[in-house]
């Protein structure tokens, strides 16, 4: 199989999970080391939001290119759920964070958000594979995208707010930063976690389209295979057939009778 610029790009999404996840748990874990510490948690930002950008840029390749394939449709949401999950994973243990997380994230908002957003996956993963059991792939829908980018901008805000703390609060004023994760953050989470049961609701009824349209277009392909034939059918079609030879063979002698008339002549 032919792995495709935009499958590549969408590899490197996943290979740089690992690697945002070593610099912030560096940040966290590693606070004697100076690059870490200052360092860790920047660096695995500015990774994050990249790999998040590249989520575009995988899908624009694909289209402009014309190099939309099975395999990218099915690594696509699969690169994109463990890049939010490892976000999320992050910020909720990040200690900078869980000091200050009554205020700028609940813990019971938390609970709701992930019961939401994983039984969203197992639902969606169990009719991706039906679906694909069947020779049918559904990619992601236009939901799920959206779900995607205000999970991705959440969570780039809430690192934000980590590395502002780990640099004293030099990056930007404290009081502002509050704001912008009362007024953004929360409602980029709430939006993500209805786009989430959005996104389930139209997966699922594109599912049951799909498995519609191959059912009628089975029981079309039914209809068209060749009926056995009865033995009348068959007598007639036999006959038919000694019908054109006799045609055949006359219409040769004929042809024979006037090629030596022409000769005589």
């Amino acid at each position: 199989m032919k792995i495709t610029l935009a499958t590549w790009v969408t590899l490197a999404r996943l290979a740089m999970i690992p690697i945002i996840a070593l610099f912030y748990l560096g940040a966290v874990h590693f606070v004697n080391s100076e690059f870490f510490a200052y360092y860790g948690r920047l660096i695995a930002m500015i990774l994050f939001v990249v790999a998040a950008a590249t989520d575009w840029l995988d899908g624009y390749i694909a289209r402009k290119r014309g190099e939309v394939t099975e395999l990218g449709k099915i690594l696509d949401p699969i690169a994109d759920k463990l890049l939010v999950v490892l976000g999320f994973a992050l910020i909720v243990t990040d200690p900078f964070l869980l000091d200050d997380f009554d205020n700028i994230l609940p813990v019971w908002f938390a609970v709701i958000f992930l019961v939401v957003n994983i039984g969203r996956d197992y639902v969606i993963s169990a009719l991706r594979q039906i679906s694909s059991s069947k020779g049918h792939i559904i990619a992601a829908d236009k939901f799920g995208k959206a779900k995607t980018i205000t999970q991705f901008a959440a969570i780039t805000l809430y690192m934000l707010y980590a590395v502002n703390v780990g640099f004293n609060n030099r990056i930007v004023p404290l009081g502002l930063m509050h704001e912008l994760h009362i007024y953004f953050s929360w409602t980029m989470m709430v939006v993500a976690t209805v786009l989430s049961v959005l996104s389930c609701v139209n997966y699922i009824l594109n599912y049951k389209r799909a498995m519609r349209e191959k059912a009628v277009i089975n029981c079309v392909d039914t209809e068209n295979l060749e009926q056995p034939k009865t033995l009348s059918e068959l007598e007639v079609e036999e006959t038919s057939v000694k019908e054109t030879k006799v045609k055949k063979s006359t219409k040769k002698v004929e042809i024979e009778e006037k090629e030596e008339e022409e000769q005589e002549l």
